[in-house]
């Protein structure tokens, strides 16, 4: 009678510890924080005449500026401006994004419409 009991309580320490060792192997990881994204102010583009025009604003300092695929320079305050002529400069939309060193991105759509003269 002892053996029985004896070989049950082994039987059920050993199921006890399968199911402990899954519940600790099956544990879902935490979630990694989301990292906001970058701020991003974008002024409304200042024509110089037809043909150029100028895009500024501000975002974090140390985030990469993009207007449409291009980068922009981006000053230590956050600050940034870029002149475009010629074919850029079109009624069409223009997308702005800032991307910081975790990839994290912040995009505008600016709708662009150049003056008639």
């Amino acid at each position: 009678m002892m053996k029985k009991v004896l070989t049950g309580t082994i039987i059920a320490a050993c199921i006890l510890l399968l199911v402990l060792t899954g519940v600790v192997l099956l544990r879902p990881k935490p979630a990694r924080p989301v990292h906001p994204p970058p701020q991003l102010a974008v002024n409304q583009p200042k024509f110089l005449n037809k043909q150029t025009m100028v895009i500024s604003g501000k975002t974090d300092p140390g985030v990469t500026v993009m207007v449409d695929d291009s980068p922009v320079s981006v000053n230590n305050d956050g600050s940034f401006s870029v002149t475009l002529s010629g074919d850029k400069v079109s009624s069409r939309i223009m997308r702005v994004t800032a991307i910081d060193t975790s990839g994290a991105e912040n995009v505008m759509e600016l709708d662009i419409i150049p003056p008639d003269s």
